[in-house]
């Protein structure tokens, strides 16, 4: 059971991120999307269809549980699967969709030292290999979902005013957990 268990948060994750990118993709392409299967992610495709830009936190989990909840590193597969559809969203919209991402670790704190990177074809192999590299990090003694949280939010709104700049309207934002 542990083994299905740790495989299962992927295919959640997939579904999330497909209707995210379609629904983003309609307002780029007039093409009918699926509809997002919850009102956040209803909003978040809205949010990214409109602004064309969106701050995306992938939040590693670093614990030493995973060792026996994740053995076969399903949070990697499932953050690469989320960086191969957030690249294709942006080379459909032909860069006309911005996606910054930082790849976060946590255990009992929040990673702060992870740089941001806007995602294009340059970068994504730099990002990937960040992801990969979770697949040992799983020595952390503690997990603090609060610290970490707090720690996302954080960096995506430092994130969001850089990013934002002059303009009114800032970056959409967004934190896929792993």
């Amino acid at each position: 059971m542990g083994r299905n268990r740790a495989r299962s948060p992927r295919w959640p994750m997939l579904v999330t991120l497909v209707a995210i990118v379609f629904a983003a993709m309609s307002g780029l392409t007039g093409a009918q999307p699926p509809t997002p299967s919850t009102p956040a992610l209803a909003r978040l495709a809205s949010c990214i269809s409109g602004r064309q830009s969106v701050a995306i936190v992938l939040l590693m989990d670093e614990s030493g549980s995973l060792k026996e909840t994740d053995p076969d590193n399903s949070r990697v597969s499932a953050a690469i699967a989320a960086l191969n559809g957030l690249q294709g969203l942006v080379e459909r919209s032909n860069s006309k969709v911005r996606v910054d991402l930082q790849v976060a670790g946590f255990g009992p704190d929040f990673e702060a030292s992870a740089p941001w990177v806007q995602l294009d074809s340059s970068s994504a192999p730099q990002i990937r290999s960040r992801i990969e590299g979770f697949a040992s990090r799983n020595k952390a003694i503690d997990t603090d979902y609060a610290n970490a949280l707090q720690g996302a939010q954080a960096s995506l709104q430092a994130r969001g005013a850089a990013m934002s700049g002059s303009q009114d309207e800032p970056p959409c934002t967004a934190v896929m957990w792993f």
